[in-house]
């Protein structure tokens, strides 16, 4: 079987589970128990242990955090310095519009 194949029923076999184990506490804790009880198989038949696992000190830790705010409506906050004068349409000089 394809790989692409097996993540594909192994994800709607997860998917079925998942809506099992929501529907009670009893069923979420049969579930964790089974779960819990295949991760130690697989762990015993692929002799995970032997693998070694990259370190965490150089990695930068993902947090989830409120997203920041973004003004999207109104004036632009701008400082009076940085506004462009207007100019006359004719001389093109300050002071004057006309």
């Amino acid at each position: 079987m394809h790989k692409a194949a097996c993540i594909g029923s192994l994800t709607i076999a997860c998917r079925n589970l998942i809506h099992f184990a929501a529907k009670t506490v009893d069923s979420y804790n049969e579930a964790i128990q089974v779960i819990c009880g295949l991760m130690l198989r697989a762990h015993d038949v692929l002799d995970i242990d032997d693998i070694p696992r990259a370190s965490a000190k150089g990695r930068l830790v993902d947090i989830i955090k409120d997203p920041l705010i973004i003004k999207t409506k109104g004036s632009s906050k701008t400082t009076k310095a940085s506004v462009k004068k207007r100019l006359c349409s004719t001389c093109q000089q300050l002071g004057h519009t006309k």
